[in-house]
C-alpha cells in the first residue's frame, strides 16, 4: 500500500518560485499533479509511484512515445507508452496523463482493469480529502508503527536538547506518531505548515519539540531555515503538533526531489548524467576513468550494467568516457 501522497498545483508553485531553479524544472505544460507512492524511508526514495498529471492539452500515445524514445503497446485494450527510463505513461480522459513506475506491466494491467489500486491508510485518506484549493503543495506521509522506541532511544541520549530529560518517555511518544503533513499556501511561502499527528498526546515531547526536530534535521544533514522562529501550536487535545513558518524554494526543490527520479534501475535511482547539476557527476566519472589509465596503466576498462546508464543529453556519457580514455 501507499505510505505517501502528494498533491501539487504547479501553476501556483511556479509563481511562488519565480526566478529560481525550481521554477525552470517544473514542467510548463502540466497544471496539477497527484502522486501516490511507497517511500523507502531508509533510502528516502520511492519503491513505486502512481501519478496523475492534468495537462494543458493531452498528447497522443504516439507523440508521447516519440518524445520519450519509447514505444506504444496495448495493455488491457488501452494504448500505453513504455519509456526507457523504466516507466509507463498512460493518456487518460480529461487531459490527464498517468505515470506508473517502475514499468511493471502486470501491475499496470491490474490497475487499468481496476483490479488493483494504490490503497491508502486512513491517515492518507483523511489528508487527501481535506480542502486543497488554497494550497500549492500538500504532502502527507504515513509513518504509523515505523518507529521503534527501543531502536531510537539510545541515539537520542546524545541529543543536546534532551540532556536531563526522560528520553525513554519521549521515544515512546515518538513511536505513537501516525503521520506528517506538509502544506504550502498557494499565495506565499511564508504560510507553510508541518503537522505531526500522534495517537496520544506527546506530553513530554511537546515543550521541546522545536529544539528536538531542529537538532534531528541537522544530524541528518538537512534543515529548515529559521525553524526555531516558527510558531508551534498543540491541537486536537494535544495529539497534533502544528509548526507554521516560512520555507525557501530550495527546500521545496529538495522535497519534490523525492518524487522526481528521472530514471529507475533495479538498484534504485540511476546516476544523474543528464539532469540538473550533472556536470560535476560527469566530470567525476571521466576523471575516475582517466585515473586508471594514467596512474595504473591499465589496458582496458570494463563497464557492467550499461543498460542502466541513462543519458539523453547531447552526448552520451559512454561516448565521453571512450573519448577521454583514448585521449589519455
Amino acid at each position: 500500500p501507499a505510505n505517501t501522497v502528494m498533491h501539487a498545483d504547479l501553476g501556483s508553485l511556479r509563481q511562488l518560485t519565480l526566478g529560481t531553479p525550481l521554477e525552470v524544472d517544473l514542467p510548463s505544460n502540466i497544471d496539477r499533479v497527484r502522486i501516490a507512492c511507497e517511500i523507502n524511508f531508509a533510502r528516502l526514495q520511492p519503491e513505486w509511484e502512481v501519478g496523475y498529471g492534468t495537462m494543458k492539452s493531452i498528447p497522443s500515445a504516439e507523440t508521447v512515445a516519440k518524445a520519450t524514445g519509447g514505444y506504444v503497446e496495448k495493455v488491457s485494450n488501452r494504448d500505453v507508452v513504455w519509456a526507457p527510463d523504466q516507466m509507463y505513461l498512460v493518456p487518460l480522459p480529461d487531459r490527464v496523463l498517468s505515470i506508473i513506475r517502475p514499468a511493471n506491466r502486470q501491475f499496470l494491467s491490474q490497475w487499468l482493469r481496476r483490479d488493483r489500486n494504490p490503497s491508502s491508510s486512513s491517515y492518507l485518506t483523511t489528508a487527501s480529502s481535506a480542502p486543497l484549493d488554497g494550497l500549492a503543495l500538500m504532502i502527507a506521509v504515513d509513518v504509523e508503527d515505523i518507529i521503534s522506541p527501543q531502536t531510537i532511544s539510545e541515539p537520542m541520549k546524545t541529543y543536546k536538547c534532551l540532556q536531563g530529560k526522560d528520553v525513554g518517555a519521549i521515544a515512546n511518544e515518538l513511536s505513537n506518531l501516525r503521520g506528517i503533513t506538509l502544506e504550502v499556501s498557494r499565495d506565499t511561502l511564508t504560510r507553510t505548515a508541518i503537522t505531526l499527528t500522534f495517537r496520544e498526546a506527546p506530553k513530554a515531547l511537546t515543550p521541546l519539540a522545536k529544539e528536538f526536530f531542529n537538532e534531528l534535521l541537522e544530524r541528518r544533514g538537512s534543515s529548515i531555515k529559521d525553524l526555531m522562529s516558527w510558531t508551534l501550536t498543540s491541537e486536537d487535545q494535544g495529539k497534533r503538533l502544528a509548526f507554521k513558518g516560512s520555507v525557501t524554494s530550495q527546500f521545496l526543490d529538495d522535497i519534490l526531489g523525492l518524487f522526481t527520479d528521472r530514471y529507475r534501475t533495479p538498484w534504485g535511482s540511476a546516476v544523474n548524467f543528464d539532469g540538473p547539476h550533472c556536470d560535476a557527476v560527469r566530470r567525476y566519472i571521466l576523471d575516475n576513468a582517466c585515473m586508471w589509465i594514467h596512474d595504473y596503466h591499465v589496458d582496458w576498462l570494463r563497464l557492467d550494467a550499461v543498460h542502466a546508464i541513462f543519458d539523453l543529453g547531447a552526448r552520451h556519457i559512454l561516448a565521453d568516457i571512450q573519448a577521454a580514455v583514448q585521449e589519455e
